[in-house]
């Protein structure tokens, strides 16, 4: 540290020595802070005072003469307290008077009076202070009312029981009237400036702390109705039999180190690495099974090509925090070369094509390319067209050639054709389903490659070969010799490891919207959350349709409650990772990056439990097995 120290004193005097060689830079104001503070173990990122104390120093040639000496360097007068302590919202009422500018609306900073100096005139300090106390009353009578406040009412506060609202009220009615009456003064009261600095302090104080005022009855009333919704699940499993069907023990460990992630900001920010490694891991670890059963080394090769294709979908996003500006395989090769891109696109929707041809029976050979070529050639089109529109830097050489052909139809057009052949062929395939046996398996899977040209179409362009190489790592994994448990695992392993592989993590600013108005002239809620949701989550829901044709093909060899017991476990992850992750916020509830991480992890939490489990591992996924079981 101490190297580092005096590197950043001798740029910060570089700083300070430019601007005082410059007359018209002398009137600069130059302010240095930290961003967090340290403790002795040098951590960050907790409440210690250590962590929550960073240094703060305003600096100008203009201070001369102006501010009072200071002696330096000096000694704490208290923890990290040195001169004087602020808050970090100080900064802005304080900067916004000396530019001249108004104070944010919702800004719970209260301005140094240090500054005040610079305003020779009373009547300009009296101003500065109460436009300051007047915006941040704003705030406080939001939260209380404002009759408490307001003098031209009957109400007084000072006589009303002893809180700290009834208290803030009665300093404000004797400030206020005295604010009044010092503006004609040609000097300013020292007693009514302390005042009114302590008053800000107060409703700063108290408006913080309602920000932070946690219901902890609410809290432990959450957190026991998730622990009981484990305990029932474990229950429901010993009653099924579900630990019969399988190890479940790769499961568990998935689900306990998940779990502990949660505590960790930075794990929760990173989180892809464990899905990724985890994922990596299984199919290392059935690989070896393969190996074991067949006893012959070349049964591995599958599951060797198969770590490969995971290895390319890993490298396709970085996300999380630290490294998501970092190269990828989209920013190294596919947005330097757009050809390359859509020739991958291109070969993305042929064998999607030609899966979803296989899939079509009881109708002409004509009808069925018919209805193909229509899909693929409206599908395609409008995500060309698309592309040109939000990224027009890859829609280059013979993709611009090709959107020019087809210039006309209007975005909104193109995707209706697209939804309306869709929907036309899901209601083909209900219909097909009802003659049971191998017809109604033929329609799981129509479903499946179905929704692969649907995922397709709310996935950015970059993004659609992620769908290819699900395809192909699908078939290369052999499914046939898996238990119940094992296949579950593999599920939830590659639902998450996907989610992150298309560019999501825990922030919110993460949440892609740019396909959630296809197809909709205007604001629809849920129109527009359910597209939004398909273009944030299509690998996983690719994988939730993926894994309950597994289970189809499990259910006709005899399994008859394997559908059941997959759910289970699914369950049982589910909720004993909302356990963990409610248990992570309410231990954390004061740790500084509570609002930035652990916040926005626990609505992800949120997403993935009741629009992913719910609606598409319960929901989706009971209706594709029911109709692929008759």
């Amino acid at each position: 540290m101490p190297p580092k120290q005096r590197e950043m004193d001798s740029i910060v005097k570089l700083i300070y020595e430019g601007l005082e060689s410059k007359d018209h830079l002398k009137s600069t104001l130059f302010v240095l802070c930290g961003d967090h503070g340290m403790n002795d173990a040098g951590n960050h990122g907790a409440s210690s005072p250590g962590e929550t104390s960073p240094a703060l120093v305003f600096m100008s040639p203009k201070f001369k003469g102006v501010l009072p000496k200071l002696t330096a360097p000096t000694q704490p007068k208290d923890e990290f307290d040195y001169y004087t302590m602020v808050e970090q919202s100080d900064i802005t009422p304080t900067i916004a008077a000396l530019l001249g500018f108004p104070i944010s609306k919702n800004n719970l900073g209260a301005f140094i009076p240090d500054f005040l100096s610079f305003w020779p005139s009373p009547k300009d300090q009296i101003q500065i202070l109460t436009r300051n106390a007047k915006q941040i009353l704003g705030i406080v009578t939001a939260v209380s009312g404002k009759e408490l406040f307001d003098p031209k009412t009957n109400s007084k506060p000072c006589s009303l029981e002893d809180t700290d609202m009834n208290a803030l009220a009665c300093d404000w009615h004797r400030l206020s009237k005295e604010a009044d009456s010092l503006l004609g003064s040609s000097t300013l009261d020292p007693i009514w400036l302390s005042g009114m600095a302590n008053w800000l302090r107060k409703a700063q104080d108290l408006m913080s702390s309602m920000a932070s005022n946690y219901d902890i009855p609410k809290l432990a009333l959450g957190q026991t109705l998730a622990l009981v919704a484990v305990v029932c699940n474990v229950l429901a499993m010993t009653r099924l039999g579900t630990a019969s069907v399988g190890n479940i023990l790769p499961l568990v460990v998935v689900t306990v180190s998940y779990g502990g992630m949660m505590f960790a900001s930075s794990y929760v920010e990173e989180e892809q690495h464990f899905w990724y490694w985890s994922s990596t891991i299984w199919i290392g670890h059935l690989g070896l099974g393969a190996i074991r059963r067949t006893r012959a080394a070349s049964s591995g090769l599958r599951y060797l090509l198969a770590l490969g294709v995971v290895r390319l979908i890993r490298s396709w996003n970085q996300t999380g925090q630290k490294f998501a500006g970092e190269a990828d395989l989209v920013k190294l090769f596919l947005v330097p070369n757009p050809p390359l891109l859509w020739a991958l696109i291109i070969a993305s929707y042929f064998v999607a094509s030609l899966q979803l041809m296989s899939s079509i029976h009881d109708l002409p050979y004509v009808a069925v390319t018919s209805v193909t070529s229509v899909l693929v050639s409206s599908a395609f089109t409008f995500k060309l067209a698309f592309t040109a529109e939000d990224s027009p830097e890859l829609v280059t050489a013979f993709a611009k050639k090709m959107n020019d052909a087809f210039h006309g139809q209007s975005l909104l057009s193109r995707a209706r054709v697209v939804f309306a052949v869709l929907l036309l062929l899901s209601s083909f395939a209900v219909y097909q389903a009802r003659k049971g046996g191998s017809r109604a398996m033929s329609s799981a899977k129509l479903i499946h490659h179905i929704y692969a040209f649907l995922a397709m179409t709310q996935s950015r362009a970059t993004n659609i070969p992620l769908l290819l190489l699900s395809s192909i790592l699908l078939h290369l994994l052999d499914f046939s010799e898996l238990t119940v448990a094992e296949i579950t695992t593999t599920s939830i392993l590659f639902q998450y490891a996907s989610f992150f592989a298309f560019g999501g993590s825990n922030a919110i600013s993460s949440v892609d919207l740019s396909s959630a108005y296809n197809g909709i002239s205007g604001f629809n809620v849920v129109a527009v959350g359910a597209l939004t949701f398909i273009s944030n989550w299509a690998g996983p829901i690719f994988w939730v349709i993926a894994t309950n044709l597994l289970l189809l093909e499990k259910f006709r060899q005899g399994q008859r409650h394997i559908f059941r017991h997959h759910l289970v476990l699914l369950t049982l992850f589910a909720t004993a990772s909302v356990a963990f992750v409610m248990a992570a916020c309410t231990a954390l509830r004061t740790h500084l990056f509570i609002w930035t991480v652990f916040s926005p992890k626990y609505l992800y939490c949120m997403a993935w439990n009741l629009a992913q489990h719910l609606a598409i591992n319960i929901g989706l996924g009971s209706l594709l097995f029911s109709l692929g079981a008759r």
